[in-house]
């Protein structure tokens, strides 16, 4: 049986692409205090920490989300200044992996105040 509270549901195209989350992203990469070079290190970090953690991504469908190697995703180590610069999602993959870092530390944070 799934341990609901270690189920990350990954974001959806149609989020990505809502003006208003896409503003509350790129208003939480600002203030991550992560330089644009360091965000493909954070991120990788962030999905050992969740695995180690018991972690499990899913599609709102339920369905298991393979994590992929940031590495063959990210590309450019400077998407940071790209995303933060453009106005619709460019990028729907390279975008997910943003917002799947925050989903996971607002996730591991909560496992640890307990």
């Amino acid at each position: 049986m799934l341990d609901k509270e270690r189920i990350i549901t990954v974001a959806t195209d149609k989020e990505l692409i809502d003006p208003a989350y896409r503003h509350l992203l790129k208003f939480a990469v600002r203030n991550s205090g992560i330089s644009q070079r360091e965000w493909p290190t954070a991120i990788q970090d962030m999905f050992l920490e969740a695995d180690g953690l018991g972690f499990e991504y899913r599609t709102v469908s339920g369905e298991p989300y393979p994590i992929p190697l940031v590495d063959d995703i990210w590309g450019d180590e400077r998407y940071i200044r790209d995303f933060l610069a453009a106005e619709v999602c460019e990028h729907p993959e390279k975008d997910r992996l943003i917002d799947l870092y925050f989903r996971t530390a607002v996730a591991i944070a909560l496992l640890k105040s307990r």
